[in-house]
């Protein structure tokens, strides 16, 4: 019974744990968009925290490009043809690009339509800049553009979006639980919102 209810007890605690990461994560989404819808906020945050764990990039970085890029709109199409909240252009970032980094081609329906595939795709493209361009301390800029000239404005806006959540700190990351503890919160509280209904 004590082993039970110590499971019981750590999975508590790891929901309580995400749950306050997720609402730190929505603070800092509606403090760039304070129009957003709260319900679409709460699941970008949670698609937030676990892209920012899985692939250890700070959430602040992925929530600033998002804003810069779409104002967090998943349905966001530019004049490029650059789509979704990532605003992943199709002619530079292959299908064999993904395929060389997860086993699959990119899903274009699914980048259209699912915006925690967009943020998945957009930290395998953070990724691949951030190991290819280890000495550019603003590495993340080449999200937009690696020419100096649209890079320094794309630098510009990020950080115009960065003074207005830094306050949240640069913790936020190492705070996180564990990829596997922030899976099992969530299909904790899947389970507790069923068995509620």
């Amino acid at each position: 019974k004590s082993q039970t209810e110590g499971l019981i007890n750590a999975h508590q605690e790891t929901t309580l744990n995400f749950k306050k990461v997720i609402s730190r994560i929505e603070k800092v989404i509606l403090t760039l968009n304070p129009r957003l819808d709260k319900k679409y906020v709460k699941r970008l945050s949670i698609f937030t925290a676990i892209n920012s764990r899985k692939h250890e990039l700070d959430p602040r970085l992925l929530i600033a490009i998002m804003n810069t890029e779409s104002s967090f709109n998943q349905k966001a199409v530019s004049a490029t043809n650059d789509i979704s909240i990532a605003q992943i252009n199709l002619k530079v970032w292959t299908p064999q690009f993904f395929k060389e980094k997860t086993g699959l081609p990119l899903d274009v329906s699914r980048l259209k339509n699912d915006e925690s595939y967009a943020i998945s795709r957009m930290c395998l493209i953070l990724k691949y800049y951030k190991t290819k361009f280890p000495n550019d301390k603003e590495w993340f800029a080449r999200y937009h553009s690696s020419t100096p000239k649209h890079k320094n404005l794309y630098r510009y806006k990020l950080v115009k979006s960065a003074k207005k959540i830094r306050h949240y700190g640069k913790n936020l990351l190492k705070e996180m639980p564990p990829l596997s503890d922030i899976k099992q919160a969530i299909h904790d509280e899947r389970n507790l919102a069923s068995l509620t209904k």
